[in-house]
């Protein structure tokens, strides 16, 4: 049998709680004021080292996931898992160049955003159509070309 907790501290944790989240959610919001009104915009700082070595990090991290799901995908057969290994495995594959490209940011600034934007759209890509082909076998639904080949 559970022991309900009796509603006067129930109430006390949900008058905790909400605050607590809502600061949580806000911090982004914060932060970003504290720069904006705090910080002196003439000052600079870059660190072309740290950043590869966080992109360094990221990548790592997506090759785990990427095995994780192409495992996952091995073990179930689950088609939305096969998209979403070629999702993760194009993130990493272009987040990987972007790193590469930290060091040339200042002299060709195109060719690194445009990393990181084409990584964006591959992966939902990806995604998308994993989706997307996944639910039509799930209703049923067939293309055309499928239906006139039997």
């Amino acid at each position: 049998m559970l022991h309900e907790p009796p509603s006067a501290l129930r109430l006390i944790t949900q008058a905790y709680m909400s605050p607590l989240i809502i600061g949580f959610a806000l911090l982004p919001t914060q932060l970003i004021a504290y720069l904006n009104f705090q910080q002196d915009p003439a000052l600079k700082f870059e660190d072309h080292l740290f950043h590869e070595f966080a992109i360094a990090i990221a990548t790592l991290e997506g090759l785990f996931v990427t095995y994780a799901t192409w495992r996952c995908y091995q073990s179930s057969g689950e088609p939305l898992l096969r998209w979403l290994t070629l999702g993760f495995l194009a993130f990493v594959l272009i987040y990987t160049l972007q790193g590469a490209f930290t060091g040339m940011a200042q002299r060709n600034i195109w060719l690194f955003c445009s990393m990181g934007q084409r990584r964006a759209w591959r992966c939902r890509f990806c995604s998308s159509s994993g989706y997307s082909a996944t639910t039509c076998r799930q209703t049923g639904l067939r293309s055309a070309r499928t239906r006139a080949h039997g």
